[in-house]
């Protein structure tokens, strides 16, 4: 089952930011892979500011870091086009600029 870990500070995503980032994600896999959307889960998790690091700093700006488990076998165009609608969509979801890879 594919299952998206969702991490942002505490307080940053209220409820509605929630269930669009849910809903994104969901339907980005759905769109993506062709499974079923029942088949997809979206798990929040907040953290306290300052206790998230990158490179052993920790991230001075809000964030959203998403990681996603999915089965083995999705070629390596489909999760490219995954992670690249992922980025664009949960960013716009969550009111914050997009990273770009």
């Amino acid at each position: 089952m594919p299952t998206y870990f969702c991490t942002a500070a505490i307080g940053l995503l209220n409820a509605a930011k929630k269930q669009t980032i849910a809903a994104a994600i969901t339907g980005a896999h759905a769109e993506i892979t062709g499974a079923p959307q029942y088949f997809a889960q979206v798990i929040f998790d907040e953290v306290l500011a300052g206790s998230h690091f990158m490179g052993a700093e920790p991230l001075a700006h809000e964030h959203v870091f998403v990681y996603g488990h999915i089965r083995a076998g999705r070629s390596a165009q489909d999760r490219q086009a995954l992670v690249m609608r992922l980025i664009r969509d949960v960013a716009a979801a969550a009111s914050l600029p997009a990273f770009s890879v």
